[in-house]
């Protein structure tokens, strides 16, 4: 009988020695989460700064790596609206819109899906829009949002999901 309990035993150590490899490893895969507090300085005082750099101007770095605004608030227009377009408006915009959802608009984007509201304002935790991107259910046939995006978002549903 002790032979079985120290077989059991040995057994037991092997397995959690296992388990705590495959988690070390899977963390170490894992990227390091970075901070998204971005630099306040604008991308075309950078360029006016450094001429030659090939620094992006605020207009061009906008609707490929979009970043907090210098004056912190989200613009619907500027921020949130080429997100929209660039990865969501062809299944939810233009000749489709699935599950009843249009985001070209801001108006079309308040008037929610088949479902009720997607956004509430003041409220990212419990919009149903944020809970998509940030769990990268959404958008489905394109590659999910960067970290970024997904923090304006955040940032523009708890600032009010205003139209501006």
């Amino acid at each position: 009988m002790f032979h079985e309990i120290k077989h059991s035993r040995f057994f037991a150590i092997i397995v959690l020695m296992t388990v705590a490899v495959v988690v070390l490893a899977a963390c170490a895969s894992q990227p390091s989460a970075k901070p998204t507090a971005q630099a306040t300085v604008p991308a075309a005082a950078v360029q006016a700064n450094n001429p030659g750099t090939g620094a992006p101007t605020a207009a061009s770095s906008a609707a490929t790596n979009p970043a907090a605004p210098a004056t912190g608030s989200v613009s619907f227009a500027k921020d949130i609206a080429p997100i929209f377009q660039a990865t969501c408006i062809s299944c939810h915009g233009g000749d489709k819109t699935e599950k009843n959802l249009d985001l070209k608009t801001f108006a079309s984007l308040v008037a929610g899906s088949e479902n009720g509201p997607v956004i509430v304002p003041g409220d990212a935790a419990n919009s149903l829009l944020i809970q998509k991107v940030q769990s990268g259910n959404m958008p489905k046939r394109k590659p999910h949002l960067a970290a970024d995006q997904i923090q304006l978002l955040v940032n523009w549903v708890n600032a009010g999901a205003q139209n501006n």
